[in-house]
C-alpha cells in the first residue's frame, strides 16, 4: 500500500511547460511589503515614480506598496494601536523622535541583529545613526537628515554694513536692535526656539537626558529665556509668532525680515522652478550663529521594520538599498539631505546645482538631538506650555522653568 501511495504521488508530478503558468507560479512567490511614508507631494512623486521602480528592477521578487500618510500625532497613535493588533505596515518612515517610544513598546524589529548591519552602518552619518538606538540596540537606519540654517536678507545685511552674516547670536541681536530689524522665530515650539535658547547658553536636560532640574531652570537658562522675551517684547524676535499669521519667507524676500531659521525645503522648491530662482539671490544661508556650540537642531526620518512583519529579511534588503547612493541621490533632488556619507560629499561638489546644500551640511557638524526619550511628546508639550506662559507674561521665568523642569523629570523617569 505504501508503494502505491508513493507511486501515485510521483505520477501526479509534472513538468510545467506553459510559460504563462510558470509566470503565475513565479508571481505567487513574490513578496509585497507595505510601506507607510510621510513624504511631501514632490518627494512622493520621486519616491514612487523613480525610487521604487528602480528597486523593483533590481529585486523583482520584492514588491513595495507605498502608502502616503500625514505626519501628525494621530499617526503615532494609529501606528501604536495597529501594532497591538498586529496590523502594522511592514516598513515605516518614522520621525526620529518616535523611535525610542516604539522600540520601548517592542513593536520594532532590531535591525542590528542582521549579520551585515555593522557593515551597513559604516557608511551612514553617525549622529543620524544614533537616533535609531535604544538601550544599546539599533531599530532602524537613518533615511534622511535635516537641520536648519540662518537665512539672511542680503540687502538688509548690506545696509547694516556687513558683507558676511554675524558669527554669534549676540551680534545678530545687536544688529537687529540697532537697525529695528525683525528676526523671524516662528514659534516657542522646540523645533523653532531651541536653537536660540541653546545659542544663548540655555540647557534643557543633562547630557544623558536623565534630568531637567538644575539644567532647564539653571541661571544660564533663565537668562537665555529672559533675553528672548525681552527681544520679543521689543518687536525684534518673533513679534508675530503667537498670531500664526506671519509669512516668514514672504517677509524675508520682501525685505521686511532680517533673518529666519529654516530647513532646506524652500530652496529645493525654488531650484526646481527656474523662473523662481531669482528669489534665492535675495538671501544667503549659513550655519546658525554660535557654531562653537551645538546650535543646529537635528531632524529627519528613520526607516524601521515592524516586528510583526512576516518578511523581515526582504524588508532589510529594501532598507539597505534606500541607504545607498542611488536612492539617496534621487531623494536629495527634492531637498532631502542624505545620510549616506559618500552621497553627501558628492552633493558638496555639485555646488552649482544645489548651492544651498553646503550650509546645511556644515550646520550638521554642530547639530544637537532633541532628547531621544520615550516620553518626548509629553516633554515637548510641557516646554511649549511653560514658555507660552513666560512669553505672554503669565509667569515669572525662574518659577515657570522650575515647575516645568520638575514635570519633565517625572516624564524622563516614568514609562509612557
Amino acid at each position: 500500500m505504501l508503494s502505491i501511495v508513493l507511486l501515485s504521488g510521483c505520477l501526479n508530478q509534472r513538468i510545467i511547460e506553459d510559460p504563462d503558468e510558470v509566470k503565475k507560479l513565479h508571481e505567487q512567490e513574490n513578496v509585497t511589503l507595505e510601506l507607510w511614508h510621510t513624504y511631501s507631494e514632490e518627494e512622493t512623486r520621486i519616491f514612487e515614480q523613480e525610487v521604487v521602480p528602480r528597486f523593483h528592477a533590481l529585486h523583482p521578487d520584492i514588491q513595495i506598496k507605498p502608502v502616503r500618510v500625514s505626519h501628525t500625532r494621530e499617526l503615532r497613535s494609529t501606528l501604536i494601536a495597529r501594532a497591538t493588533s498586529h496590523k502594522t505596515p511592514d516598513i515605516i518612515r518614522m520621525d526620529i523622535v518616535w523611535v525610542p517610544q516604539f522600540a520601548h513598546l517592542g513593536v520594532l524589529y532590531p535591525v542590528s541583529s542582521f549579520p551585515d548591519f555593522d557593515e551597513v552602518k559604516q557608511s551612514l552619518h553617525p549622529v543620524a545613526l544614533e537616533t535609531n538606538m535604544y538601550e544599546g540596540v539599533y531599530y532602524g537606519i537613518p533615511l534622511n537628515i535635516n537641520t536648519k540654517t540662518a537665512v539672511y536678507n542680503k540687502l538688509l545685511l548690506k545696509t547694516a554694513g556687513y558683507s558676511e552674516p554675524p558669527d554669534t547670536i549676540q551680534e545678530l541681536f545687536q544688529i537687529a536692535e540697532q537697525r529695528n530689524y525683525v528676526i523671524g522665530m516662528a514659534s516657542v515650539e522646540p523645533w523653532y526656539s531651541l536653537p536660540y535658547f541653546y545659542a544663548l547658553g540655555g540647557k534643557l536636560t543633562d547630557p544623558d537626558f536623565k534630568q531637567a532640574s538644575g539644567y532647564f531652570n539653571h541661571p544660564d537658562s533663565v537668562r537665555a529665556i529672559d533675553e528672548m522675551v525681552r527681544l520679543h517684547q521689543a518687536g525684534v524676535l518673533g513679534p508675530d509668532m503667537f498670531s500664526r499669521t506671519a509669512d516668514l519667507w514672504g517677509g524675508i524676500l520682501s525685505n521686511r525680515i532680517f533673518m529666519i531659521d529654516a530647513g532646506p525645503w524652500f530652496f529645493s522648491i525654488q531650484q526646481s522652478q527656474p523662473a523662481d530662482r531669482l528669489k534665492l539671490d535675495k538671501v544667503i544661508s549659513v550655519p546658525f550663529p554660535n557654531q562653537s556650540l551645538d546650535t543646529s537642531i537635528l531632524g529627519g526620518e528613520n526607516l524601521v521594520i515592524s516586528k510583526g512583519t512576516k518578511f523581515a529579511e526582504e524588508a532589510w534588503t529594501f532598507l539597505k538599498w534606500m541607504a545607498e547612493e542611488e536612492a539617496q541621490m534621487l531623494m536629495a533632488s527634492t531637498g532631502i539631505l542624505p545620510t549616506h556619507m559618500e552621497t553627501a560629499e558628492k552633493l558638496h561638489e555639485d555646488a552649482e546645482k544645489m548651492s544651498y546644500v553646503q550650509s546645511y551640511m556644515d550646520a550638521l557638524d554642530h547639530a544637537f538631538l532633541r532628547p531621544p526619550v520615550i516620553n518626548w511628546e509629553q516633554i515637548d508639550e510641557v516646554y511649549v506650555t511653560y514658555l507660552t506662559h513666560i512669553f505672554q507674561g503669565e509667569m515669572e521665568t525662574e518659577a515657570a522653568l522650575t515647575e516645568a523642569a520638575q514635570k519633565m523629570d517625572q516624564l524622563l523617569q516614568v514609562e509612557p
